[in-house]
């Protein structure tokens, strides 16, 4: 488990990809389920660790791509409050990555972000945890979030916003 409480100044609201389409950060809709769930797919698929017990076969075994998968997406993305908050980046075509927060209480959970690996060093995670981390008032509340010990990228890029190990496991 990780926290912070690290100081989120600004958002910004349109990147710019090499191609230089337009992204848009935006709260997400029902509609970007399927994108979210490939999202969250593609991201499992960058770490499998026989060490740790996660194969390929593990992670095929989540069908991410499921209809019932999706309609879970669908579901939670019907029922955002104002204790759960959902965030899409969207290039003219679809989400491209995404990202979730918590609030409940005084704790405050990243729950995920996942960027679809062709868009990783673009900024779209950067943007995804700004927003999600000012929702979440990091300046003024830790906010947690839970990572597998081999996802050293996310490892990396949670410590560059941050966060710090505080031992916990799960």
């Amino acid at each position: 488990k990780w926290g912070s409480s690290s100081k989120v100044l600004c958002t910004l609201l349109l990147m710019t990809h090499a191609d230089e389409q337009n992204f848009v950060l935006a709260i997400a809709r029902p509609e970007d389920a399927k994108d979210i769930a490939a999202a969250q797919e593609a991201g499992w698929r960058l770490y499998p660790n026989v060490s740790v017990g996660l194969t390929m076969e593990d992670i095929d075994a989540k069908k991410f791509g499921s209809s019932e998968h999706i309609e879970k997406w669908e579901d939670a993305l019907k029922k955002l409050d104002q204790n759960k908050r959902i965030w899409v980046v969207r290039n003219n075509v679809r989400a491209v990555g995404f990202s979730c927060g918590i609030k409940n209480g005084e704790q405050r959970e990243l729950k995920a972000i996942y960027v679809l690996p062709s868009y990783h060093g673009t900024g779209t995670g950067q943007r995804l945890m700004e927003v999600a981390l000012q929702w979440l008032e990091a300046d003024s509340h830790n906010v947690s979030v839970w990572v597998l010990r081999h996802n050293e990228r996310a490892i990396a890029f949670y410590r560059k916003h941050g966060f710090v190990e505080t031992g916990k496991t799960a």
